[in-house]
């Protein structure tokens, strides 16, 4: 008895790697088709809408975990088009943030470009990225996550520039992008936590040439759906229930809501919604001193001596 139980255990847990190695593999080609979208002066949501629908054209099963972020110079997360947004790629630093789901298993990855021309936007990009490849070389089973956290703090520094503090990376797990353990991208002493064999987790390291912190703004373009509960308009029932059958718990687009003709009645449900506590709010996150931030993200399963890169390093 006790055997089987072990063989369908590590079924079942073949089987979800496996989910997470499909969504991680299309993740990575669909940021490679957003890195080729994004250019000076094109329409940053034809960027977001081709990127999500590609997802759907790779497996029946995978669909985006999350709206594409496309966050710009001060903006660190949660920035997506709005419904019929006009704007356009100008001399900024973006960063690209994206997510795919197979089966319910998601994936996160990220990227930043530089249209500036800045010496220093493009040696804060540099920065991010080495802190990101640096952390990955610590990943093993048992390691202190604090050693990582470490790792990222100590590259960002020495580039002369700032981790943001009140973000972190996270585990994932099926219907869940942000789940723990959290792995912060500066040295906690305190933190004894250990990566597990077996989890998948993302490294984001996010570094800065403000303080080092984010708050959150009025604009809010992302939600995700928390629970059933009482609301005031007669809409608000069918956006409820799309939401719910074709997102599940994910986060997704206003914009994502096309049942309803009319786009006041579309917001007017989603504010029921959500002052209801129907659905969860993602407000955009900004640099508390309004300076540019590079963001730099993949997505790893840990193994017992090694990381599993499972979204590549754009």
């Amino acid at each position: 008895m006790e055997k089987k139980e072990n063989e369908e255990k590590k079924e079942e847990k073949d089987e979800e790697i496996k989910n997470f190695e499909e969504a991680g593999r299309i993740l990575s080609e669909a940021l490679e088709l957003a890195k080729s979208l994004v250019k000076e002066n094109a329409k940053k949501l034809e960027i977001a809408e081709k990127v999500e629908e590609f997802v759907k054209t790779k497996n029946k099963n995978a669909r985006p975990a999350f709206p594409l972020n496309l966050n710009s110079n001060f903006v660190a997360a949660h920035s997506t088009p709005e419904y019929n947004d006009e704007a356009l790629i100008g001399k900024e630093i973006l960063n690209v943030d994206f997510g795919v789901e197979v089966n319910g298993y998601p994936t996160d990855a990220s990227f930043t470009i530089d249209f500036s021309q800045d010496s220093e936007n493009q040696k804060l990009i540099e920065a991010t990225k080495q802190a990101l490849e640096n952390a990955i070389s610590k990943v093993r089973a048992n390691v202190e996550i604090k050693e990582i956290s470490k790792e990222i703090e100590k590259t960002i520094t020495s580039f002369g520039f700032k981790p943001i503090r009140n973000l972190t990376g996270h585990g994932l797990k099926k219907g869940i992008v942000h789940f723990l353990p959290e792995i912060p991208n500066i040295y906690e002493e305190n933190n004894k936590q250990k990566l597990e064999e077996g989890a998948v987790i993302a490294i984001e390291p996010f570094a800065t040439t403000g303080v080092g912190l984010v708050k959150e703004s009025e604009k809010v373009e992302i939600f995700s759906y928390v629970g059933d509960t009482s609301f005031r308009f007669r809409d608000s029932q069918q956006v409820l229930d799309y939401i719910k059958n074709n997102f599940s718990t994910f986060p997704f687009a206003e914009r994502w809501i096309k049942i309803i003709p009319s786009r006041f009645r579309v917001l007017a449900s989603i504010v029921d919604l959500a002052r209801n506590g129907a659905l969860q709010q993602y407000p955009e996150l900004i640099e508390i001193s309004s300076k540019n931030v590079a963001h730099y993200e993949t997505t790893i399963l840990v193994e017992k001596d090694s990381a599993k890169l499972l979204t590549k390093i754009i």
